[in-house]
């Protein structure tokens, strides 16, 4: 596979970026939904461990929230999260954080919003992403969490799951820099 992503790189005129094969990647998601009107970080992560997943390389570590990174590298961090409502609530946003410093300050990497219209029905639901690209040149100090926010009267309710992938992440080692 690795050989094919060569060719492709070396026909295309692509120089600088060492593609030698994706040696991480791995899906982690929310195991317990939660209401919020903000959230900071989102907790309740586990390792996709059902069916027939898989993964590559070394695992992220995860802490209260707060991702560790088992290689420096240029890492793909996507996010999507479900969420749903039961009443006019309209605005959610979801939101990628990474630190350079373990975490002494924070920096808005990625967000991703949406506004869910009251159709009348009992439940509203949607759902969102955002991706972002993160230079990891040190692994103690550069780390990553996802945040929510809403406004309204009522907090909307992000869904989560043991065995369905509703609110996750995908962390993928790019290559070197």
């Amino acid at each position: 596979m690795s050989g094919i992503i060569n060719q492709v790189g070396a026909r295309s005129g692509i120089v600088g970026w060492n593609v030698s094969g994706i040696k991480h990647a791995v899906l982690w998601r929310v195991h317990t939904g939660f209401t919020g009107g903000a959230v900071d970080p989102i907790v309740n992560w586990e390792r996709d461990d059902s069916f027939s997943n898989g993964f590559v390389g070394s695992a992220m570590d995860e802490s209260t929230g707060i991702f560790t990174f088992p290689e420096t590298g240029v890492w793909d961090i996507a996010f999507q999260m479900s969420v749903y409502h039961t009443d006019s609530q309209r605005y959610i946003a979801g939101n990628i954080y990474t630190t350079t410093n373990n975490g002494s300050g924070w920096d808005h990497n990625a967000m991703a919003e949406t506004s869910i219209g009251d159709s009348g029905a009992s439940y509203v639901m949607g759902s969102i992403s955002t991706r972002t690209l993160f230079n990891v040149s040190a692994v103690g100090t550069h780390k990553c969490k996802f945040t929510e926010n809403n406004v309204g009267s009522d907090a909307i309710s992000v869904r989560g799951g043991q065995n369905t992938n509703y609110t996750f992440a995908v962390f993928t080692r790019l290559g070197d820099v």
